[in-house]
C-alpha cells in the first residue's frame, strides 16, 4: 500500500438549533431529535506518518487540557480507525491546533475525532465510504458522525441517525461560553429527575429551513437541556442577544455555550462587543456546509 506522508484537515464546530429528548433505549441510552448545524469555528489537524514516533500514535496539541492522550478523542479516533480497518499503524503524529472551545457543547472533541478518521482514510488510502466512516465514528461518540458529514442535518436516535436538510439561509451566529460545563451524563440525569416543560417544534424548524424563512428558524431555537441549567448567566446572555437583534437564541448541546442567530454581520458585531464587556469567550461565526475539509495533501 502506497502511503501519503502528510495531510491537513480543518474540522468545524457544531450547534444545535433544536435538541429534544424523545425517550430511552433498553440499554439506558437516551434518544434525541436535533437539528444540527456546522459553523466555521474550526480546529486544524496535521497528520504525518512518522515511523520513529515513540508511540504508534502521538498527539501534540496547543491545549494544555488535552495533553493527556486518555482525554483526547483524536488519539482514540486513531486507535479506533486502525482497529476497524485492520491497517497496521505505521506511526502517526497528530498535531492538533485547538480553536473550538473545550467542554462547551460545540462538539470540539467530536470534530477532532472526525478529522482524524477522515485524514487517516486518505493518508492510508483506505478508500472507506462516508457511511463506513460514520459507523467507525459512532464507536467514539454520538456527535462524531455529524461532525464527519456536517452541514445542516436532522439527527435522531442516539444522534447517529442523520438526515440531510437544505442549507441554512445565510446568517451570522454569536457564541458566548457561559461558564463551566456540567457533564452530559449529569445533564441527562437531571432530565430523568426533572423532565422539562417546553420542547422544540423540530418539524416547524425543518419546514422553516426548507422555506428559507430565517425569522422562523430563529424563533424555533429550543433545547430541553437549557431548562435544566441553574445559572443566571444563560438567560442573561440570551437577553443581551435578543435585545441586540438576534432572531433567536439558545443553548448548544448540553451547554455551556449560548448562541444567537443574526440576519447580518453588523448586528452580530454590536452584540458581540456588548457581551465581551463581561464574558471573555465570545465568537462570531457563520454556517458551514461541511464537517471536515482536507486542505493539504503532500
Amino acid at each position: 500500500m502506497q502511503l501519503r506522508t502528510q495531510i491537513k484537515v480543518k474540522v468545524h464546530a457544531k450547534i444545535n438549533l433544536t435538541l429534544d429528548i424523545t425517550g430511552t433505549r433498553g440499554d439506558g441510552y437516551h434518544l434525541i431529535e436535533s437539528v444540527m448545524q456546522s459553523v466555521d469555528i474550526h480546529d486544524t489537524l496535521v497528520m504525518e506518518i512518522f515511523p520513529s514516533a515513540i508511540e504508534q500514535t502521538c498527539v501534540v496539541t496547543n491545549s494544555e487540557q488535552l495533553r493527556n492522550a486518555g482525554d483526547n478523542l483524536a488519539y482514540k479516533a486513531a486507535e479506533t480507525f486502525f482497529g476497524n480497518t485492520g491497517i497496521c499503524n505505521p506511526g502517526i503524529v497528530i498535531k492538533l491546533r485547538k480553536r473550538i472551545p473545550i467542554a462547551a457543547g460545540l462538539g470540539g472533541g467530536s470534530a477532532d475525532a472526525a478529522g482524524v478518521i477522515v485524514g487517516l482514510n486518505r493518508l492510508c488510502n483506505a478508500g472507506l465510504s462516508l457511511a463506513r466512516l460514520c459507523e467507525i465514528g459512532a464507536e467514539i461518540g454520538a456527535d462524531v458522525p455529524f461532525c464527519l458529514a456536517g452541514g445542516t442535518m436532522l439527527a435522531r436516535g442516539t444522534g447517529t441517525q442523520l438526515e440531510p436538510l437544505p442549507d441554512l439561509p445565510g446568517c451570522v451566529f454569536v457564541l458566548a461560553k457561559a461558564g463551566q460545563k456540567l457533564s452530559t451524563a449529569h445533564m441527562y440525569e437531571l432530565y430523568d429527575k426533572k423532565g422539562c416543560s417546553a420542547r422544540p417544534k423540530t418539524d416547524e424548524v425543518i419546514r422553516a429551513i426548507e422555506a428559507h424563512d430565517l425569522d422562523a428558524v430563529g424563533g424555533g431555537i429550543c433545547n430541553v437541556f437549557e431548562q435544566l441549567w441553574d445559572s443566571p448567566q444563560i438567560p442573561k446572555i440570551k437577553r443581551i442577544m435578543l435585545d441586540h437583534g438576534a432572531l433567536g437564541a439558545g443553548l448548544s448541546g448540553s451547554g455551556s455555550t449560548v448562541f444567537g442567530m443574526f440576519a447580518d454581520q453588523s448586528g452580530a458585531s454590536v452584540c458581540a462587543d456588548k457581551l465581551r464587556e463581561t464574558i471573555s469567550r465570545v465568537y462570531i461565526c457563520r454556517p458551514a456546509k461541511q464537517g471536515c475539509m482536507i486542505e493539504i495533501i503532500e
